[in-house]
């Protein structure tokens, strides 16, 4: 068996700060990467679990930890590259920056043995693939960004309420339509809660 350096991999706290809604100024501390990654990891359980629970679906749950730990590491090489209607409306600049983010993550990875480097590779590639754990892991992105929105709105940031932030990206979660999620908000009573509802984002509100 083939020893290999772990300690630098147990050490990572990934302190690279993400940068939301392109570098505006948040009232929120600055949000690492790790903290966005335990935010999508919760969200990502909790939604498999009720999958479960309501007997909609049994997604693998060890695949949606896993790839929601991981699916923005590459960014640790990378950086955070914020804009997404840039992507939208440039394809070519989001397939380039793709395919960067994959390079960057077989670069923090090669120097694993194999069976490691393929597990890891393979859980922060899992949000790309139309898989039901992907699409789980892709959901809990965007509704991380939104409730991050809302939190801001809620602290009074009123350019960032101006600039609609938390209304676009609800709409990008309310524009997922598989089956499996609009029967979880069907049977669960909804997911997303409207900004007004979050309350408990407001105690910190002056």
């Amino acid at each position: 068996m083939t020893s290999f350096a772990i300690a630098t991999l147990l050490a990572d706290r990934r302190e690279h700060d993400l940068t939301r809604w392109h570098s505006r100024l948040m009232l929120q501390p600055r949000e690492s990467l790790m903290c966005h990654e335990g935010s999508v990891t919760r969200i990502g359980l909790i939604v498999a679990l009720a999958l479960r629970y309501y007997r909609i679906d049994y997604p693998n749950i060890e695949k949606v930890l896993a790839g929601a730990l991981a699916h923005d590491v590459a960014e640790c090489l990378t950086g955070d590259s914020p804009g997404g209607h840039l992507k939208t409306k440039h394809p070519t600049f989001k397939a380039a920056l793709a395919d960067i983010e994959r390079e960057a993550v077989g670069v923090i990875y090669g120097g694993l043995p194999e069976v490691m480097t393929e597990y890891m590779t393979a859980a922060a590639r899992r949000m790309e693939e139309d898989t039901l754990e992907g699409q789980i892991i892709e959901y809990a992105d965007k509704l991380d960004a939104y409730n991050f929105a809302c939190a801001e709105v809620a602290l009074g940031h009123i350019m960032l309420e101006a600039g609609a932030p938390p209304q676009t990206c609800l709409a990008a979660v309310e524009r997922m339509h598989w089956p499996w999620l609009e029967t979880l908000r069907h049977m669960s009573g909804g997911l997303e809660l409207a900004p007004d509802d979050m309350q408990w984002q407001r105690a910190g509100a002056p």
